[in-house]
């Protein structure tokens, strides 16, 4: 899988991007909140959809690393392939 965030606003915790699972490619919404409201450990959760066909996903996971290098996140997913499947990952950073 592949975690792309391409925009984040610390205000809010609200931020946008994609993942790729296999061959499909689901725009998320991302929710997060830094620890005592500085970090760096921050928790987060993430949902998406896709039409055409039928792909759901969502999740949560964390970060407790300055600069945060990467996310660990526990995800589920299902398809209208009658697929739902579950997964545990980590996203690293790309520089």
């Amino acid at each position: 899988a592949t975690l792309v965030i391409s925009s984040a606003d610390d205000s809010n915790g609200q931020a946008s991007g994609t993942i790729t699972v296999g061959p499909t490619t689901v725009p998320v919404s991302i929710y997060y909140h830094f620890q005592s409201n500085i970090g760096p450990a921050t928790n987060l959760a993430l949902v998406g959809s896709h039409s055409d066909p039928n792909f759901f996903i969502g999740g949560a996971g964390l970060t407790n690393y300055p600069g945060y290098p990467m996310i660990q996140m526990a995800l589920g997913y299902s398809t209208v392939h009658n697929t739902v499947e579950g997964l545990q990952v980590t996203f690293y950073r790309a520089n």
